[in-house]
């Protein structure tokens, strides 16, 4: 289906910024052989469906690149790609939600479960590689392997920050990452003896960019956030979330949401 096709006298022009040549709309129109929106509606009242339909490509001349798709779910919820995908069971969950966000979109999770599970599947979302973690996942160093191998099923991720109350606001004192736990059989190991003490950090307030750059120079992989009392505060980086980050330019800062009708 293409748009309106100009009469034979229709000069109009067609210009790019890219200073190609201009060319009569006519021109453009010459080889098509399907029917324009008007010839298609402006006919018998008879239904159709859209297997009644086949689009055509039309010829344009810029590049894809230069198409601008921003848009809105809501007023205060800006999509640089306006996808969004439906709150059904066999659809939205945390996975979904997740791949829409780096898109550029919106996943609604589904409520066809209780509202504990969907905050669960929201919380994954957000704590999903997302470069500053606002809240990160605390324990202290009483806490045991259990413990962070608890964290880690339900959260997907072991860089958890190990702080004297266990809780943020709290004098960091060490960090405990996969390959700390990983080869040790006794799951009721307390932290304290596995976790590394010597830690890179970040001072608050420092910058997705500069945080990359400690952790490139450092060669960590993570770097938690710390305030002048060496206090972890609410946020935690780590390189692979850079990573997702950067390769993933359209992703959107609100990448999931919980149905509420």
């Amino acid at each position: 289906m293409n748009g309106h096709t100009p009469a034979d006298g229709d000069l109009a022009k067609t210009q790019t910024k890219f200073s190609m040549p201009a060319f009569p709309e006519k021109e453009l129109y010459k080889h098509i052989d399907g029917a324009n929106a008007l010839e298609v509606f402006d006919c018998d009242p008879i239904g159709r469906s859209y297997a009644d339909f086949i689009l055509l490509p039309g010829h344009i001349y810029f590049a894809a690149d230069d198409v601008c798709l921003d848009s809105r779910a809501t007023k205060n919820v800006p999509l640089r790609t306006p996808m969004i995908s439906s709150p059904m069971d066999t659809v939205t969950e945390s996975l979904m939600a997740r791949n829409m966000a780096l898109q550029g979109g919106l996943g609604i999770i589904h409520y066809n479960n209780t509202m504990e599970e969907q905050r669960r599947e929201v919380d994954k979302v957000k704590r999903f590689e997302n470069g500053f973690i606002t809240d990160p996942k605390t324990l202290s160093p009483e806490h045991t392997i259990a413990d962070a191998l608890a964290i880690k099923e339900r959260y997907g991720f072991s860089g958890i920050p190990i702080t004297l109350s266990g809780g943020m606001c709290s004098k960091l004192v060490g960090i405990v990452t996969n390959r700390d736990i990983e080869f040790i059989r006794n799951k009721n190991t307390p932290l304290a003896d596995v976790m590394t003490k010597e830690i890179e950090t970040a001072m608050e307030g420092c910058t997705l960019g500069q945080a990359y750059e400690i952790l490139k120079i450092s060669k960590k992989g993570k770097l938690p956030i710390v305030n002048a009392n060496y206090e972890l505060v609410r946020a935690e980086f780590s390189v692979r979330a850079k990573s997702t980050w950067h390769n993933n330019p359209f992703n959107a800062r609100v990448s999931a949401a919980r149905r509420t009708d």
